[in-house]
């Protein structure tokens, strides 16, 4: 399971807070979509020994506003350590890919549902 699961209600809470329209929340999925897209058309069993592209990393960071610092600790990691998975200088370990994996999902849902929920 995910290890940041604690966490990820005031981050994604916090997240869709700075969405002020519904065509900033739509931009905010397709940002999502596109990352998910990337670390996510494989199967499972590749998934969890696939790399993650750095720009990945980076583009689905910023998606989350947090700082390196931040994010790190969702993984167990420095910000030395999400700066050189960013530059592409070393990757990530199994368990932290899978939670990155999972963590990039249940943000897209999370979106998802808020969107569901504007439209009524």
């Amino acid at each position: 399971t995910l290890k940041a699961r604690p966490a990820l209600t005031p981050l994604l809470n916090r997240m869709a807070g700075n969405l002020d329209t519904v065509a900033d929340l739509k931009k905010k999925i397709s940002e999502l979509k596109n990352i998910v897209a990337h670390i996510s058309d494989i199967d499972e069993k590749s998934r969890m020994w696939s790399i993650i592209a750095p720009e990945d990393i980076f583009a689905f960071r910023k998606a989350l506003r947090l700082p390196q610092s931040k994010f790190g600790r969702l993984f167990g990691a420095t910000r030395f350590t999400v700066s050189n998975w960013e530059h592409g200088k070393t990757i990530p370990h199994l368990a932290q890919r899978r939670e990155l994996f999972e963590l990039a999902e249940l943000s897209l849902k999370n979106l998802e549902n808020i969107l569901r929920k504007y439209r009524g």
